[in-house]
């Protein structure tokens, strides 16, 4: 692959979803050392060398970008940060993602912040909720549905294999050194905040008090207590694909006036359960590929 101005691109977030990705992007637009665009989730690299028909079967395709020259622009801001890089969770779960980049930026950097997976599935469906778009009230219902939305490449259909890590991880693995990977937990943001974001900066070779100033917890899900609410968060979700136009302090400040809104209902301990058999196979996969220690994800 040979473009006379691909963008310098030192590392990218992968994902996962509801991991605390939107942390991380503001994380990193608060050090002083990194540039990421202000656009977070441009996803170009799940689209480069699709054909029209497959761009258009990807449910996110109309907030990603998919031109060339359009991803390429994000990065003219750059003003001499040290190092540059993008956040984008569509890339974890992609099945093409990890050897388009490889094939690009062989020395790229990747990091995937992950996320128990129950609790980022019920997290999802929470999402979906707040926004308006999943209209099943029980969560094991929208368990129940979920390989019918699949097959019709509905986002409401992607619950469950969004947290199939270790089949994810592997492409990159497969793509990349060891030494090119960095697997964060996002547990770990709640009990050792400055251990994570150490080994962040020690990874990304910059300096540790650059993210002093990072944000706590982002995006959080949940269910709407108000129709103002309601119809607030119905109206940022169809405004996604100008939402990059805002400034990141305005759209920081709605998101936290937005959350003490919410009402965030715990995962029934019988649907865990079920998650917790669906995803036992996948939960050892990631432990032998990434050396982390995950057995609070198999606690009923």
């Amino acid at each position: 692959m040979e473009r006379a101005n691909l963008p310098a691109l030192d590392f990218v977030v992968i994902g996962a979803y509801k991991a605390a990705t939107t942390t991380l992007q503001r994380a990193f637009f608060a050090h002083p050392e990194v540039f990421v665009p202000e656009r977070k989730e441009p996803s170009y690299w799940a689209f480069d060398g699709c054909s029209s028909l497959e761009i258009e079967a990807n449910p996110i395709a109309p907030i990603a970008i998919t031109h060339f020259d359009e991803y390429a622009a994000l990065f003219a801001r750059r003003k001499g940060e040290r190092i540059a890089g993008e956040v984008s969770p569509e890339y974890l779960k992609n099945q093409r993602t990890a050897i388009r980049l490889a094939q690009a930026y062989p020395e790229i950097r990747i990091v995937a912040m992950l996320r128990d997976p129950a609790e980022r599935a019920f997290s999802d469906y929470l999402m979906y909720r707040r926004d308006g778009r999943e209209r099943l009230e029980s969560f094991a219902d929208a368990l129940d549905a979920q390989d019918v939305r699949c097959a019709a490449n509905e986002a409401t259909g992607q619950y469950l294999t969004t947290g199939l890590y270790g089949r994810q991880l592997a492409r990159y693995y497969d793509a990349f050194s060891v030494e090119q990977i960095l697997v964060l937990r996002q547990d770990d943001l709640k009990t050792d905040r400055d251990g994570v974001f150490g080994r962040l900066a020690a990874f990304l070779g910059v300096s540790p008090e650059g993210f002093t100033d990072a944000p706590e917890a982002a995006n959080l899900s949940g269910v709407p207590e108000s129709p103002f609410s309601r119809a607030a968060y119905a109206l940022r979700r169809h405004a996604r694909g100008v939402a990059h136009l805002v400034p990141s302090g305005l759209k920081q400040r709605i998101d936290e006036r937005l959350q003490k809104s919410l009402a965030r209902p715990a995962l029934a301990a019988e649907d865990r359960a079920r998650l917790v058999r669906y995803y036992d196979d996948d939960i050892a996969l990631t432990e032998e590929l990434t050396g982390l220690e995950l057995s609070a994800w198999r606690q009923p």
